[in-house]
């Protein structure tokens, strides 16, 4: 079984540049984004997937520069939803996938990978919050945390997580390129469901 170690993770990373760390941050956004739909109706379902598809394109092309993507964070943070009394599952999973959004371009702004690391927390959150909605679990009772671990959600983002780690520790661009193009259809969800 899997799980989220941040100082592992941490440390396979250390040694990837910023567009690595940036894709590993974006597939995550992407892959959180893509699991709004399913659970919502709400109207804002997809407020985070323009900013993500516009971040990919930025780091595959050379001549994005510091004010380039400092122009994109402050747009990115925009859209941030506000904090209501009542988050209806699209604010709650949007907040995730902006956030990790926001942690890709700051991988690219500093080269840190402490952001990649909040941005694939990010993304671990999120499928722990699909299991919780999806499972219908009471975080309050005994062994809850147990059972969202052991969910399929969670352990099929974990999975993905280590997958990417290693396809972009190789470090070339092509492997950049394919995490870019299949994340665009990965979701958190094992299974597409419709609101109850």
């Amino acid at each position: 079984m899997l799980s989220f170690f941040e100082d592992r993770l941490m440390s396979n990373i250390t040694s990837m540049d910023s567009r690595q760390l940036s894709a590993l941050s974006l597939a995550a956004s992407f892959r959180i984004a893509n699991s709004i739909s399913p659970l919502s109706s709400h109207s804002d379902a997809q407020l985070s997937l323009p900013n993500i598809r516009r971040s990919w394109s930025m780091i595959n092309d050379d001549s994005s520069d510091f004010f380039s993507f400092r122009a994109l964070l402050d747009d990115i943070l925009r859209t941030l939803p506000e904090e209501p009394d009542n988050w209806d599952w699209a604010n709650i999973l949007n907040d995730h996938a902006i956030s990790a959004n926001a942690y890709a371009v700051r991988c690219m702004l500093t080269g840190d990978p402490k952001e990649a690391v909040w941005a694939l927390r990010r993304a671990y959150e999120a499928a722990d919050q699909i299991a919780i909605k999806l499972m219908n679990i009471d975080t309050n009772q005994a062994g809850a945390e147990q059972l969202l671990l052991e969910s399929s959600y969670v352990q099929q983002e974990l999975g993905r997580q280590e997958r990417d780690v290693i396809l972009l520790r190789s470090g070339t661009r092509a492997f950049i390129d394919r995490r870019s193009n299949d994340s665009m259809d990965e979701e958190c969800l094992v299974i597409v469901v419709a609101s109850p």
